[in-house]
């Protein structure tokens, strides 16, 4: 048995990350944004320390009303220091 999402369960999953995307930042991301940084070994990169995963937050088929949802929860990540994207399909 697969552990699918239902399209209720992905809508509120969304709403609730455009809604928390919605709130002003608190004090963890009080500062600089570089704090929150760690460097890749061998390089003069530095990653952000969270990233966000894309299997089950953007899986969710082919509902025309979707694509602008995910796009602000993109938004408001890359707004807040946001840099890492895992892609990874499953």
């Amino acid at each position: 048995m697969k552990n699918r999402l239902t399209r209720r369960q992905t809508l509120q999953l969304i709403g609730a990350a455009v809604a928390a995307a919605a709130l002003p930042p608190g004090p963890l991301l009080a500062g600089p944004a570089e704090r929150h940084k760690k460097p890749l070994p061998g390089t003069e990169q530095r990653l952000p320390v969270i990233g966000m995963g894309t299997w089950r937050t953007f899986n969710v088929g082919s509902d025309p009303q979707l694509p602008d949802a995910r796009t602000e929860v993109l938004r408001a990540f890359f707004q807040h220091g946001g840099g890492l994207i895992d892609s990874s399909p499953m």
